[in-house]
Order: structure tokens, then sequence, then C-alpha cells
């Protein structure tokens, strides 16, 4: 299916560019839409056949949509104005929920083969009632984030049962890996190591018991491929490692890995912050035969080595 048309919304972001990556060299025709990336140079630089949309999610209307995706066949949903820590419920909506629900108007006009949204498993289901979680936990969000991210994914429920918009759900863990910045304050693996490589000390909400699954970005890539071929009945799927670590854990991984001793702040817990997620994993593996290959420990050495470190600056390689 390398013919296919892809749009990548968010397509600069870190989950954007390894998709990229990936489909650009596995011969999809590419275009992505972000708003004002200084990444565009760079990006433009590697991947010259990739065409760049430099707009305002928020600011389209169901006619400019339409218009992007007229020769598109399938989207990538990766966009998003916010992160787990706002608390703003309404920006949530005005930002992400109600222009996504122009862009799922706009793919039914279109006649848009498949749509693919990234939402996250570590949000939606809220306190766990049982771990794992399968995707027929049921979802309790407690941040304004994972409100957001439920919502939209209700939205396409709505729009695959009404107007038979093909669409699946990921529901991502927590991707670490190659090409993710460490000073944008999300994903603990990356800012943790960074502080570990500048001697600085971290700060952890709460006692550091906190427990999540994490999943290296080149097996997020995967299972997404694996589902753009998908044609079962399944539209929900979870994407992770299956297994847990605490933040303690990943802080010790982090010390063995780079020689370092991180200096810890202990701050207090979070509302938002339920005391552990760790995925089910086993529609995935059922379904289209994907299973994570890339350890903890082997992802955060891939992570270090993709960064040119020295004087206390880093390039983060695209």
């Amino acid at each position: 299916m390398s013919n296919l048309k892809c749009l990548l919304l968010g397509g600069t972001g870190f989950l954007g560019i390894n998709l990229c990556k990936y489909l650009y060299a596995n011969g999809y025709d590419v275009t992505i839409y972000n708003h004002c990336s200084v990444r565009f140079k760079r990006f433009k630089q590697l991947f010259p056949h990739v065409q760049i949309i430099d707009r305002e999610f928020s600011s389209e209307t169901k006619e400019s949509l339409i218009d992007i995706l007229g020769n598109i066949d399938v989207v990538f949903h990766l966009i998003s104005t916010t992160n787990p820590s706002n608390k703003n419920v309404l920006y949530d909506f005005e930002s992400n929920v109600l222009p996504t629900i122009r862009l799922l108007d706009a793919c039914v006009k279109a006649k848009v083969k498949k749509i693919i949204y990234f939402s996250s498993g570590g949000t939606v289901y809220g306190i766990p009632r049982y771990i794992p979680i399968d995707e027929g936990h049921r979802t309790e969000p407690l941040s304004a984030y994972g409100i957001h991210k439920l919502a939209v994914e209700k939205c396409l429920e709505y729009y695959g049962r009404t107007y038979q918009l093909n669409y699946n759900i990921l529901r991502v863990s927590n991707p670490y890996g190659e090409g993710q910045n460490p000073f944008s304050n999300q994903g603990v693996v990356a800012v943790f190591l960074a502080k570990a490589l500048m001697h600085q000390p971290i700060e952890i909400w709460g006692d550091g018991s906190v427990m999540r699954d994490y999943i290296f970005v080149d097996d997020v890539i995967i299972a997404c491929i694996k589902i753009l071929n998908y044609q079962g009945k399944n539209s929900v799927f979870n994407v992770g490692s299956g297994v847990g670590y605490s933040l303690q854990e990943i802080i010790r991984i982090i010390q063995k890995t780079t020689g370092s001793i991180l200096d810890i702040n202990y701050l207090a817990g979070r509302v938002q912050d339920v005391p552990a997620n760790i995925l089910d994993i086993s529609l995935m593996k059922k379904e289209v035969k994907w299973s994570p290959e890339i350890t903890i420990n082997e992802g955060i050495k891939k992570m270090l080595s993709s960064w040119n470190y020295a004087k206390k600056e880093f390039e983060v390689r695209v």
C-alpha cells in the first residue's frame, strides 16, 4: 500500500517525524501539516519531496480542510495543542475537539479511505480497576487532556457509525526515543536522561512509585503501519510495552546507562497522576501480529546515542 497519499496532522512532532521517516523511506506520498514549526527548514532538507502545509488547525473551516484532503487517502491525526498537565478544558475543546469535528466532516466529504487517531493510553482510562488495562476497561479520565482525547474518540465512533468513516484509534502509552526533545517538559525518559547528562536535578511529583508503561518510538511506528493495513472489525487498540516501570526504576536505569547520579527533588503528588498504568496489548498481538521488540534498557541506550551532546547543548536529530 506504499502508493497511498498520506496526510500527517502534527507531522513535525516527535511521533510525526518518526512516522514521516518510515513512510518516506518506504515510498509513500507524504504531506505534513503543522503550524510554524521551527523544524521546517531542517525537515525540508531531510525530506525534499514531502509537501509541507503551514496552517493553524483550530482556524480551519470544513471547506478549507476539504481542499487539503482532495487527493489524500489516509489521515494520521497526531496533532494536539496541549499536554497532560493542562487544566483548561475549554481550551482543549476549542483547539482540539472542535477542529477535529470539522476534520471528520471534511474526511466524509472528501471520501478519505482511513483516519488513524493517536489517543492516549496513559490518560483515557483513569485510575485502573485492574492491571494490565485492556481496551474494554472503563474510560474515566482525570485530566482535561484525557477528556479531550476521549471526546475525539467518541466523535470518531459516531462518524464511523453514522457515515461509515473508516477509522482506527491507537491508545499509545508513554512513547520515547530518537527525535524526542528533552526540553519540551514532556516525556519522562527524555527529560530525565537530559538532566543526567547535564548534571542537573530532576523534579518528581510524588514519591517516585508511580508506574507507567513506556514504549520505544520505533515499535509505535511499526504498530501504526500494521494498523494502516488492518481490515478487521476492531477499532481501538492499545499500543504499549505491556510492562510497567516506576519513576524510581527509570532513574536507576538512566543512572546505570549514563554513569551519572541524579539529584532528585520530590514535589507534592498531582491529582491527575494515576498510581499505575500498564496496557494489555494482547489485541494488537492477536489481530495484527505485532509485539514491541525494544526493551527499556535498549531504548534508552538508542536514545542516548541519537543525541549529539557537547558543552551542555543538544542537537536532537530527526
